[in-house]
């Protein structure tokens, strides 16, 4: 807003005639002794402020410069801009200091500007000072042309008047925005101070749970460093005894080659055996075939003869002949009889004798099959599980020390001892 200045302007002094030279210049003193006059009452009620003052006019003077410059009352009008977001703070901090100052300037002036309504009336007590019947004509002349002047004057005095009243209006509109605005920043203040206070709690609060969550962390992280460690050298220990294990166990297995030819041995003699076994069993079961068929076959033949015997019996009587014949028949038929019997007992015990014999080394072999086959796969287990341990330990030093592209870590091979199945007995 730009300031508003109250000018008041006095025309300048018209040079008179020689005659009137010196009532001209006795009645300049005495209008610039008015002027003086009621510019000190004005002056001597306008207050003081640290950064702006209202100096009380000075008496005019007659150079042309002089009178068009502006009065003292001007810059009480200064309204100041709306202060930026950023400098509001210091705006309010700075203003709070001079509100009275100016609070108290603005009031002076409009009841200043209401009492001159009143006050500034047409001053011609030095016109009536002069007595008309001692006047010259020269001193009435310049009496006439004084109250002349003086009209003028009260004129500009009452335009002044008028142009004041709406600056003493717009000056209380001010001062009324004034009294808002201070407390919209009031408001503003209490509210930035409030927001401020959070931001700060909130910030010590933020910095206050970083300590301790970083505090927190760095104990874990300790606590984890020293597990890692415990772990890493349990770790170590436990592989370098499962290393022992498994050369212990190479070497076992070393010397169970040994062992596993005489199982084959075994295995091969079992077969061989069964085999035996089912053959006898065959070869037997032959010879009772035959055995079986031969006495049939004889059994047969007797039964004919003895058919003939008694087809010829039924003609004639038996005679001690035919009789004794029939006898010797009947007593080979028996012996042979028995001794076929006998023969075949006397397999069947040697058979039920040898059995037993070969059914407890057929569980001893299979029972020594079984115990192998057992330690084998205990073996392979711990084999794998120290293959394991290994692969464990190689992943982990690859990852503490990353090899480079085209160089790896060097693999574990199964034992081909450990890789063949084992064979089942055929049952």
């Amino acid at each position: 807003m730009k300031v508003k200045r109250v000018p008041f302007p006095v025309g300048p002094p018209r040079a008179g005639n020689r005659a009137a030279g010196e009532p001209a210049a006795r009645a300049r003193p005495a209008a610039e002794e008015v002027k003086r006059l009621r510019a000190g009452r004005a002056g001597t009620r306008a207050g003081c402020e640290r950064r702006g003052c209202w100096a009380p006019p000075r008496a005019a003077e007659t150079s042309p410069e002089k009178l068009e410059k502006p009065s003292a009352l001007g810059p009480r009008l200064r309204v100041s801009p709306a202060p930026d977001r950023r400098a509001l703070s210091l705006a309010v901090s700075a203003k709070v200091h001079r509100d009275f100052g100016e609070e108290r300037l603005v009031a002076e002036f409009v009841k200043l500007a209401e009492d001159s309504s009143n006050s500034l009336q047409p001053d011609l007590s030095f016109i009536n000072f002069l007595k008309p019947e001692k006047l010259t004509k020269a001193e009435k002349r310049f009496k006439e042309k004084a109250v002349v002047e003086m009209m003028k004057l009260d004129k500009q005095i009452k335009e002044t008047q008028i142009r004041l009243e709406p600056l003493v209006e717009e000056t209380r509109q001010l001062l009324a925005e004034n009294v808002r605005v201070e407390e919209e920043n009031q408001f503003f203040l209490e509210y930035l101070t409030k927001q401020t206070k959070e931001s700060r709690q909130r910030t010590e609060k933020l910095w206050n749970y970083y300590l301790q969550q970083s505090g927190q962390i760095e104990q874990r992280r300790q606590e984890l460093t020293s597990k890692y460690a415990g772990k890493n050298s349990a770790l170590k220990t436990e592989l370098l005894q499962k290393e022992k294990i498994l050369s212990n166990l190479n070497k076992q297995l070393e010397a169970m080659r040994d062992v596993s030819i005489v199982k084959e041995k075994q295995e091969r003699e079992i077969q061989t055996l069964q085999q035996e076994i089912k053959k006898t069993h065959a070869e037997t079961a032959a010879k009772k075939q035959a055995m079986l068929v031969q006495f049939f076959q004889d059994k047969a033949l007797l039964e004919a003869q003895l058919s003939e015997l008694d087809a010829r019996q039924l003609g004639k009587r038996p005679t001690k002949e035919l009789n004794s014949k029939n006898k010797a028949l009947e007593r080979a038929a028996k012996q042979y009889t028995s001794e076929f019997h006998s023969s075949i007992d006397r397999q069947h015990q040697q058979l039920q004798k040898e059995l037993p014999q070969l059914i407890q080394k057929c569980h001893k072999l299979e029972a020594t099959h079984s115990r192998l086959k057992k330690q084998q796969q205990q073996l392979q287990q711990e084999q794998w599980y120290l293959e394991c341990l290994s692969r464990g330990r190689q992943r982990l030093q690859e990852r503490r020390n990353p090899c480079p592209k085209g160089q790896g870590a060097p693999k574990t091979t199964l034992n081909p001892a450990l890789g063949t199945k084992s064979r089942t007995h055929p049952k």
